[in-house]
């Protein structure tokens, strides 16, 4: 009987490079908020606003809390450029990136150890 050689692989070998396989902050749905709950945005105070700049190579949202001395962006998901500022949620990835998405993620199945309620 012939036994294969034992072979020590990268870990990232053994990866899945599926975009989707590793994206785990769609497991968590307490990381999803609201565009204007996560921003903290308040609109009775005139120094916060925020747009929609519309761009060549896609969307992206431009916000300030200091009356645009300073500005801050946040990119739009793909398919949810032609979105209304007031529909979107605020998709926040492994690795702390903010993304704006009309789209609602949830939990829909899950293997191993449970997430925390």
């Amino acid at each position: 009987m012939h036994i294969p050689p034992i072979v020590n692989l990268p870990r990232s070998t053994l990866r899945s490079t599926h975009p989707r396989a590793n994206c785990k902050a769609v497991q968590n749905k307490n990381r999803m908020k609201k565009l204007i709950e996560y921003l903290e945005l308040d609109f009775t105070n005139d120094s916060h606003g925020i747009e929609k700049v519309i761009g060549p190579l896609g969307n992206f949202l431009s916000f300030t809390k200091d009356k645009w001395v300073t500005k801050e962006t946040m990119p739009i998901g793909k398919r949810s450029q032609n979105g209304r500022l007031t529909e979107y949620n605020v998709l926040v990835t492994e690795d702390g990136t903010a993304i704006a998405t009309v789209n609602e993620y949830q939990v829909g199945e899950s293997l191993g150890a449970a997430q925390p309620a």
